[in-house]
């Protein structure tokens, strides 16, 4: 994940920060294709939904990866109740900000070509992003 820009203005609710999510789907089977349909990743800030955006549709071979980038724009409507919480983090404090980016994607699993089983791929990461710095700083 990396901070691309943020704007911030205490003395009238403006908040705009827009995040760059890098998104790995890998596929460990080396007998097994996983195509997936149009996925969602969201973002949380304390816990709100604070930004969401749709992963485009895809194909992952056996044994591949497929590297999506996806643009998340958080708006301060989302954000109102946490603005003196956001403010303090970025400005206030060492410019860090935590943030839990959930990834769904469903699809289905084609073996030797043959088998055919849905599944969903959920994915939950903790990351911490600098805003002094516009980079990932932690993640899990």
């Amino acid at each position: 994940m990396r901070l691309t820009s943020v704007s911030l203005s205490p003395g009238s609710l403006s908040v705009n920060v827009t995040l760059d999510a890098v998104l790995s789907i890998r596929n460990p089977s080396p007998v097994a294709s996983f195509a997936h349909a149009a996925g969602r990743a969201e973002v949380y800030y304390r816990g709100a939904l604070a930004a969401d955006a749709d992963v485009p549709p895809g194909r992952v071979g056996a044994g591949g990866v497929e590297t999506v980038t996806v643009r998340l724009t958080v708006l301060a409507d989302r954000l109102a109740s946490y603005a003196p919480q956001l403010y303090g983090d970025v400005v206030g404090g060492a410019g860090d900000v935590s943030l839990t980016v959930q990834t769904t994607v469903p699809g289905t699993v084609t073996v030797l070509g043959l088998l055919r089983h849905h599944a969903i791929v959920i994915t939950v990461c903790h990351v911490t992003v600098s805003t002094t710095s516009g980079t990932q700083i932690a993640g899990i």
